[in-house]
C-alpha cells in the first residue's frame, strides 16, 4: 500500500478536479474612481464581478463579462477598502483580491 493512499482503494490517492481559471489583472489598485478589470479566457464563459465592502455587504455588482478589459466605474463608492470577487457562470471562483478606493 502507497503512503497516503486509503485503504480498498488499490493504492490510489483521491484527487479533486482541477479547474482551468480564467487568468485576470485588475489595476490600478488603490484607485481613486476606475478600475481596469483584464480577463484573459478562451472558453467562452460569462463572468460575474462582486464588489462588497468589508462587512460583507454587496456594492457593486456586475453580470454577463466576457474575456477582455473592462472599465469599472468606483466613483461612486466611499473612500475605504473592499473585496472584488470574480465568478463564471457556474459560481466557480476565478479570481478574489482586496481593493483600496482612495480619496481623490
Amino acid at each position: 500500500m502507497s503512503i497516503g493512499a486509503q485503504p480498498g482503494t488499490g493504492g490510489s490517492v483521491p484527487t479533486k478536479e482541477i479547474v482551468d481559471k480564467a487568468a485576470v489583472g485588475l489595476y490600478p489598485n488603490p484607485t481613486a474612481d476606475w478600475i481596469t478589470l483584464d480577463i484573459q479566457q478562451t472558453s467562452g464563459d460569462e463572468f460575474t464581478v462582486t464588489i462588497t465592502d468589508v462587512l460583507g455587504r454587496i456594492v457593486h455588482n456586475v453580470q454577463g463579462l466576457s474575456a477582455g478589459l473592462h472599465l469599472l466605474s468606483l466613483q461612486s463608492l466611499p473612500a475605504g477598502s473592499y473585496f472584488f470577487v470574480v465568478q463564471d457562470k457556474k459560481g466557480i471562483l476565478h479570481y478574489s483580491a482586496p481593493i483600496v478606493k482612495s480619496t481623490k
